[in-house]
């Protein structure tokens, strides 16, 4: 059987601590906030267009070939 051992204090109920994932979704140009069967739903701080990129007003979507294009000039993180 496993034994949790308590290691420190958890933060006080309510009260929120900005962890280094944070920083860096701030910090990436993209953001994958979900999946609708082959395309990404993407939000962006940068215009994006393209093959296989669809702009839908507040977010885009893209394939998965078009991320990976996306990938290798922008800095992309997953917000999920």
């Amino acid at each position: 059987m496993a034994q949790v051992i308590k290691t420190k204090d958890a933060s006080p109920m309510g009260e929120y601590h900005r962890t280094a994932i944070d920083d860096a979704k701030d910090a990436a140009d993209i953001l994958i906030t979900g999946y609708c069967g082959e395309r990404a739903t993407l939000y962006s701080r940068v215009p994006l267009t393209g093959a296989g990129i669809r702009d839908c007003g507040s977010y885009y979507t893209a394939t998965e070939r078009a991320l990976a294009r996306l990938r290798s000039s922008y800095a992309v993180m997953s917000d999920f």
